[in-house]
């Protein structure tokens, strides 16, 4: 684990590309052929997914253990204050807005099916945990321990792990060629987010908030598949068949969120960087690689 550290300090850049490549096979890992032994189509699918996301997340929860990066990124500190959680408030007020449309709306959960919504939604949580560990985790932790100690280099760090999540989400175009205009809406959109979410952690110094919003994002955005009348189907009819306006729609909500992230960020100084993250590797790497100039 030491030489896989020291290889991702030396090559950030390869580094993060790699260990991306890995988890989106594990990610997309066809898991659900296992569960169509015992179960429909539908619960197979959620299965799989909370398997393939679980099994990463305990897989990034060690990795993060070995490069001393848990306590950098926050997840030893679950947020108890409003500071916290106040950062993030135009997501917020977003999640909000999605939730009085599904109390006002015609999207209704089926509660008929308990284990389904039960199994829908930690899926939604681990996609949400895994993502977050791997993004603003495992990859801007190793971008800012090689590029953290300069104004500039935050803003590098930042900007290169939401374009590697951002373009992770072709991915979905892959598995499914038919949501073409709703994949490069996804790609946009997540950059946006990404860095929005990288300031968050970055200012909140604790990544609990992100994964909670994160996952709560995605329980939202693809609540048809637990709807009355509704089902993995449906959602991805209703994605194949996405307007250009539709498209639109979330690049610029969330192109809004990205431009207060910068502002958010112009409070975190690279000494605030240099505390959090070399620190807790000063034992385990030599000063001239954590403190590499750009």
């Amino acid at each position: 684990m030491k030489k896989l550290k020291t290889f991702a300090l030396k090559k950030p850049l390869l580094f993060t590309l790699l260990i991306m490549t890995f988890a989106l096979i594990f990610f997309y890992a066809p898991t659900e052929k296992l569960y169509l032994l015992f179960c429909d189509k539908q619960y197979a699918t959620f299965l799989g997914e909370l398997t393939n996301k679980m099994a990463v997340s305990i897989i990034l929860i060690i990795v993060l253990i070995k490069f001393d990066l848990n306590k950098g990124i926050g997840l030893t500190t679950f947020p108890n204050r409003l500071k916290e959680w106040s950062i993030a408030w135009p997501l917020m007020i977003i999640l909000m807005i999605s939730l009085l449309s599904l109390i006002f709306g015609n999207v209704t959960i089926d509660t008929s099916r308990p284990f389904m919504v039960t199994v829908y939604t930690l899926m939604n949580f681990f996609i949400g945990l895994s993502e977050e560990l791997l993004v603003r985790g495992l990859i801007l932790g190793i971008l800012l321990l090689k590029w953290g100690n300069t104004r500039k280099g935050i803003y590098l760090s930042v900007i290169v792990s939401s374009v590697i999540f951002g373009i992770a989400h072709l991915g979905n175009f892959i598995a499914m060629p038919s949501i073409l205009l709703a994949t490069l809406s996804q790609v946009l959109y997540a950059i946006f987010i990404g860095i929005f979410f990288a300031a968050c952690v970055l200012r909140s110094k604790t990544i609990w908030p992100v994964i909670i919003l994160h996952s709560t994002i995605d329980f939202f955005g693809q609540i048809q598949q637990i709807a009355v009348g509704g089902g993995i189907e449906a959602a991805n009819k209703a994605l194949a068949s996405t307007s250009l306006l539709q498209a639109l729609q979330p690049i610029a909500i969330y192109f809004m969120l990205a431009s207060y992230a910068f502002f958010i960020l112009k409070k975190v100084t690279p000494a605030d960087i240099q505390y959090k993250f070399s620190n807790n590797n000063k034992k385990n790497c030599s000063t001239d690689v954590v403190h590499e100039q750009l």
